[in-house]
């Protein structure tokens, strides 16, 4: 079951109301905090998308690479 703080933050994201850093920033608490969040890009995901999972991959230690395979979908 996903988070409901991980699909809120998405939204925000997406609509332009949360900047990337807190995005990415909230989306690393909640891996840290339950220890199984996962996202993949999906293939209609943008740049913005893309730099929110390079940057959860730094936050969370490398653990997604390229933040190609960081199981939510962005979209």
């Amino acid at each position: 079951m996903l988070d409901p703080r991980v699909r809120t933050a998405l939204l925000e994201y997406q609509q332009g109301k949360r900047s990337l850093e807190a995005t990415a920033q909230l989306l690393a608490d909640v891996r840290r905090e339950t220890g199984c969040l996962e996202l993949h890009a999906a293939p209609s995901a943008g740049a913005a998308e893309r730099a929110l999972l390079a940057r959860f991959a730094e936050l969370i230690g490398g653990d997604g690479g390229d933040g190609s395979s960081i199981s939510a979908p962005v979209v």
